[in-house]
């Protein structure tokens, strides 16, 4: 409960900002608008995961969590064809899809949510973990994993002798704001099973 004047600020702020900036593309013609809505999409994602982010890095701070190793790489859900993502690690072959989802999400899904893939999965599937590296925290959600077999051996080799490798996806990477590299993760246990449509 406390934070909901929070979030409804966010909100409004979000709408304020929005409308704003859609006043000033129907000023400017109507080829903007689109470019203003994406804009809009852009910032009320940004804004709800400002919302949120203050009460999730909380729960990262409960005593008795197990602390792991992790090795953090990064990982593009929509990943343009003829990249690297595409090439050499079989993005293409997976766009908007989630080895814990049923669905196939749209890349403005992907934008709003904090995505991890982890590997090895085990149990972690829909779970939700606590990223930490260099004074910066995170809650994401597990919906993927790594196949060695997409990748010869990728999964493995980045993981290296941490516990997990935890692959970020992009957008989520963006806001975390910590170069791949060592990290420590803790599970928070199963979150949403429907998590906003995937299931």
């Amino acid at each position: 409960m406390p934070r909901r004047p929070l979030t409804v600020l966010a909100l409004v702020l979000t709408l304020t900002v929005a409308a704003c900036g859609h006043a000033d593309d129907g000023a400017a013609g109507g080829a903007s608008g689109d470019a203003g809505a994406t804009g809009s999409t852009e910032a009320s994602a940004t804004a709800a995961s400002a919302a949120t982010e203050g009460g999730a890095v909380a729960e990262c701070e409960q005593p008795g969590l197990v602390w792991r190793s992790g090795n953090k790489t990064t990982y593009e859900s929509y990943p343009d064809p003829g990249s690297d993502e595409c090439v050499l690690y079989n993005g293409c072959a997976y766009v908007g899809q989630f080895a814990a989802c049923a669905n196939t999400m749209p890349k403005a899904w992907v934008m709003e949510h904090d995505l991890a893939a982890v590997f090895p999965l085990g149990e972690l599937a829909l779970h939700r973990i606590c990223v930490r590296a260099a004074g910066h925290v995170r809650v994401v959600t597990v919906v993927d994993t790594c196949a060695d077999s997409d990748c010869d051996g990728c999964c493995s080799e980045n993981r290296g002798s941490a516990d997990a490798l935890v692959d970020l996806e992009s957008f989520t990477d963006a806001r975390f704001g910590v170069e791949d590299g060592p990290i420590e993760w803790a599970d928070l246990g199963p979150g949403d099973p429907d998590l906003d449509g995937c299931n």
